[in-house]
């Protein structure tokens, strides 16, 4: 697999699954280093990027930051957390998208539904009393 230019196909939900996978896949023997999650996920991704999408992942929970002492330099190593697998299995962000697009549907489709809603009960109560009032006043006629 060849490297992705993810402006053009990803959407930024679509690219932290992509990376959160990454992470998961990858990260079963050691925490990874802070590079290898980004260059093993196979995406173009510019410094800020990167900074982005690690202070996004740890600040959801999904990645955790550890200080891993070794013979060699120390270095920050990233796994995925408990969460963070239990997120993916669930769909991910681009589930998560797509309830919150149905909440926000949910909630304009109450904002019309209750006004036209009491709207057509005040005009059916008055035409109901008016209907009532005329067939008061054939009776009084009779």
């Amino acid at each position: 697999m060849g490297i992705i230019n993810y402006k053009k196909r990803y959407k930024a939900h679509a690219l932290l699954d992509h990376i959160l996978n990454s992470i998961k896949d990858l990260g079963h023997d050691k925490p990874l280093k802070y590079f290898e999650i980004f260059y093993y996920s196979k995406l173009e991704l510019t410094n800020r990027d990167q900074k982005i999408i690690e202070e996004k992942l740890l600040k959801d929970g999904f990645l955790e930051k550890i200080k891993v002492v070794t013979e060699t330099p120390n270095y920050d190593g990233y796994h995925i957390t408990f969460l963070g697998l239990l997120f993916i299995e669930k769909g991910g962000y681009k589930n998560q998208l797509v309830l919150l697009k149905f909440e926000s549907f949910l909630k304009w489709l109450t904002l019309i539904i209750v006004p036209v809603g009491t709207i057509i009960a005040i005009i059916y109560s008055i035409y109901m009393i008016f209907l009532k009032d005329n067939i008061f006043y054939v009776h009084l006629l009779k």
